[in-house]
């Protein structure tokens, strides 16, 4: 599945963090939570524990399809 197909942005902004909010995750990706959800059910989106993203694996998702993660 490409970039496009998923509504993704070019470039995402994620904070340098073990684990993220799950919340700031969905901001800097432009998605909605329910976007998300399908996403995690359907496209292998990484499930957050404790409302929390592992970051790693977020941009591990964001990159196999495309998208360049700028670390800030």
């Amino acid at each position: 599945m490409t970039q496009r197909a998923l509504n993704l942005p070019d470039r995402v902004a994620l904070r340098t963090a073990p684990a993220l909010p799950s919340g700031e995750v969905h901001a800097a990706i432009g998605a909605s939570r329910q976007r998300v959800y399908l996403w995690r059910q359907h496209r292998g989106f990484p499930a957050s524990a404790g409302g929390m993203l592992d970051t790693a694996r977020v941009a591990a998702w964001l990159t196999r399809r495309g998208c360049k993660v700028i670390w800030t």
